[in-house]
């Protein structure tokens, strides 16, 4: 697949409006945000790599971030860009957490 991936329209209604989208184009044109901020009112980020195979600690792995913003006309919540991106994560030791006490019945 090839990256950045963009839905341009709401896959239930087809329309272009977008909540978060025309109030950022909104704020741009007055000169509060710049143009190359990037808003959404969701973002995911999902990281591909096998945990078994890092190095605990924090690292750079391939990971995919997908936008997400609310159609204006329908209200529904839409990818509207998937990215291909390198994401830190951070791997933690997988030792079994500290129990507490058992309290038995009394």
């Amino acid at each position: 697949m090839d990256y950045p991936k963009k839905f341009d329209k709401c896959p239930v209604c087809g329309s272009t409006s977008r909540v978060v989208g025309d109030e950022v184009m909104s704020e741009i044109e007055k000169g509060n945000i710049s143009s190359d901020v990037m808003l959404s009112a969701l973002v995911t980020r999902t990281p591909l790599y096998d945990p078994k195979n890092v190095i605990l600690g924090k690292k750079q792995v391939p990971g995919i971030v997908a936008l997400y913003d609310i159609c204006s006309d329908c209200g529904t919540l839409y990818c509207t860009e998937v990215q291909k991106h390198r994401l830190i994560v951070e791997v933690q030791s997988r030792q079994r957490p500290e129990m507490p006490p058992f309290f038995g019945r009394g």
